[in-house]
């Protein structure tokens, strides 16, 4: 049996990020990609970050070795420049908190 898909052509999002979006003018989503699309765009820039990782985690859920790698280096160097006294700290509070005024 074939799999047959419902488009939603109507649809329209208003979202300073994404009414822009190719998927949108095109109306290539179906009603339940574009509601869970809204439901997502409702979410705080946190959430969508983690939204974001687990959908693209779920490409491929094993990181390679590449990038375990690159981000021990990262890490190393951040724990260097914090030393070094280059890199400052801040609370996680007030790092949430600039991110949730964007």
């Amino acid at each position: 049996m074939p799999i047959t898909r419902r488009w939603a052509p109507e649809v329209r999002l208003e979202h300073p990020t994404c009414c822009d979006h190719p998927l949108l003018e095109e109306n290539r989503m179906t009603e339940t990609a574009l509601q869970v699309l809204r439901d997502a765009l409702s979410l705080s820039p946190i959430e969508r970050a983690e939204l974001i990782d687990g959908l693209l985690h779920s490409f491929d859920p094993t990181p390679d070795q590449w990038h375990r790698d690159a981000w021990k280096e990262e890490a190393e160097s951040r724990i260097d420049a914090f030393e070094a006294g280059t890199l400052t700290d801040d609370t996680a509070e007030a790092m949430f908190d600039r991110i949730n005024r964007r």
